[in-house]
This record gives structure tokens, C-alpha cells and sequence, in this order.
């Protein structure tokens, strides 16, 4: 399992987003989780699922896209 920080997915957001997001440094807030994990665990279980992407360089674009139309 590939394991990306914050940092990393805004580098992939920004060029898509066409904007710069703003990053507040410091530590966690209280109660976040030490290690953030999106699975694809729950697709899975439904007959005949898979996620359609694994790459966040697809991702990203077709999120963004989706929610433009949204």
C-alpha cells in the first residue's frame, strides 16, 4: 500500500486546482488520526468491484473534474 502525506496530495491538487492551497504548519490537532488511510476495502466486498483508479496522478483530475460538474 502506497502511503502519501498532506504536503504530497496538495502538490498533486495545486497544478489540477490551478491555485496554490494554503498549508497551516505545526503539529496535529488533537483527536486527528496519527496515520491518515483511505482503502478501497468496501468496493471491494461488492461483487464485480474494483476501484476504477490507483494512481492519485488519475485521481485527482477525475475528482476535481467530477466536482466541477457537480
Amino acid at each position: 500500500m502506497q502511503r502519501f502525506g498532506v504536503r504530497q496530495i496538495f502538490s498533486i491538487i495545486e497544478p489540477v486546482a490551478g491555485y496554490s492551497l494554503v498549508t497551516p504548519g505545526g503539529d496535529r490537532c488533537l483527536g486527528d488520526p496519527a496515520v491518515p488511510i483511505a482503502k478501497a476495502d468496501k468496493i471491494r466486498r461488492v461483487p464485480g468491484g474494483t476501484p476504477r483508479y490507483q494512481d492519485l496522478d488519475l485521481i485527482v483530475p477525475t475528482a476535481y473534474e467530477w466536482d466541477r460538474r457537480s
